[in-house]
């Protein structure tokens, strides 16, 4: 452990980026739990024991997430994504809900499943009980264990079913904190083990890459279809969130040179999703609803934040002056070399997915009919904040990709993730 830190004094400016990019997202979550507490909790003022409960796990949350993006090890990843999700477990308790006893043995059995899914993946890579088996055998089958065990916790279809709606029932700050992380650690993780197999097998990642092609196109089709018939606003942002974790993996599918997109794709997600979970959290404190219905003229109600909720959108939609536009037009100018019907499939579902964030957004800002909405909006100053400071992580990130030092740094690192 303390070589761990001690390294984190050398780290390269690849690590040095993942590590900033985690502690704005759990920044983000820790000073937004503060606003969120008393209205998605009900808990009514927050005793100092909780809140100190709550600052120990956000502490080991840091803890965690630095070991696995720090320590190139597919164990660490193991252990630091699961720790994640296990503080989210945890976190529940301090929220004083009459659902949390369900929403905690809801949640840990299917991190539980995560974990022994991908410890399986490893216990079969490292010690290959196939003896009677060449070891690319279990090369193959530990890849496909880690990818489905991931895929409980990222949300990677067939896996996701069940995760929206815990995501739509568990408080806002648990979810902006913890779901970006994993994505961020677990992604690193699948990128990791890809590595270590496609040394055993020597293909070129051609099979590893056919495998992450799979999952990352289900994922993208499903989650597409589904978000065109999604009225709960929490689920919603969560089904966006795993639709872009599908429009990554398929990119790093399409091969090693797919991973620069990737990895530029996973890095907008991840800030894209701890600012939907943020704006969750003010919606349901002003408007007390998970339901579209229910919110209604938020350009008058909520002028600031609409403005930066549309911000987030417009990221999301991958339309031109977005990050995303560009990590798409390169992950579709290399598939349709390679791969024209798979790219042209996931081209067609991020035409659903624009038509429905689309229908989304002008629901929203259509003025109420009725006298529900006339509501004195939450003074939340805190949560403002964060989420100016993720809308403008968004836009640093989008002129750091534009210029020559940024697209050099993401090059650098697909070559450090294939090297591992």
């Amino acid at each position: 452990m303390m070589n761990f830190f001690v390294d984190l004094w050398y780290a390269d400016l690849v690590t040095i980026a993942a590590l900033a990019l985690a502690g704005v997202v759990t920044i983000a979550g820790v000073l937004m739990s503060i606003n969120v507490f008393r209205h998605e909790g009900n808990a009514g003022t927050i005793s100092p024991k909780r809140r100190i409960h709550a600052y120990i796990l956000v502490g080991i949350a840091i803890v965690a997430g630095a070991i696995g993006l720090r320590i190139p090890h597919v164990g660490a990843v193991w252990l630091s994504v699961h720790a994640l999700a296990m503080i989210a477990v945890a976190s529940l308790s301090l929220y004083g809900r009459n659902t949390t006893n369900q929403l905690t043995r809801r949640f840990g059995v299917r991190v539980a499943w995560s974990a022994c899914l991908v410890a399986l993946g490893l216990v079969i890579f490292s010690f290959n009980p196939f003896q009677f088996a060449p070891s690319t055998i279990a090369a193959q089958v530990a890849f496909i264990l880690v990818v489905l065990g991931y895929g409980v916790s990222l949300g990677i279809a067939p896996m996701h079913i069940g995760l929206s709606e815990l995501y739509s029932k568990i408080p806002s700050p648990i979810v902006a904190l913890v779901a970006p992380l994993s994505l961020l650690i677990g992604a690193l993780g699948i990128f990791r083990m890809r590595e270590l197999v496609d040394s055993i097998i020597a293909d070129t990642g051609a099979w590893t890459g056919n495998i992450l092609v799979a999952f990352g196109l289900i994922t993208t089709v499903i989650l597409a279809c589904t978000l065109l018939r999604q009225h709960n606003y929490k689920k919603f942002f969560a089904e966006l969130t795993m639709f872009h974790t599908g429009v990554l993996f398929t990119f790093a599918g399409f091969g090693v040179a797919g991973t620069i997109p990737a990895l530029i794709h996973l890095t907008l997600t991840v800030i894209m999703t701890s600012a939907l979970f943020c704006i969750a959290g003010i919606l349901h404190a002003t408007y007390k609803t998970t339901k579209f219905s229910g919110v209604r003229n938020i350009s008058a109600l909520l002028p600031f934040p609409s403005v930066l909720f549309g911000i987030v959108l417009i990221g999301a939609l991958g339309v031109p002056v977005s990050g995303m536009f560009m990590s798409l037009m390169i992950g579709i100018g290399y598939g349709l070399q390679f791969h024209l019907v798979l790219t042209i499939m996931l081209a067609w579902s991020w035409v659903m997915v624009i038509a429905a964030v689309s229908a989304r957004l002008l629901a929203l800002t259509r003025a109420s009919q009725d006298d529900a909405v006339v509501l004195l909006p939450v003074r939340w100053y805190m949560s403002l904040t964060v989420l100016t400071v993720e809308c403008i992580s968004m836009f640093v990130a989008v002129w750091w990709i534009g210029t020559p030092q940024g697209i050099t740094f993401f090059v650098d690192a697909a070559q450090r993730i294939a090297a591992f």
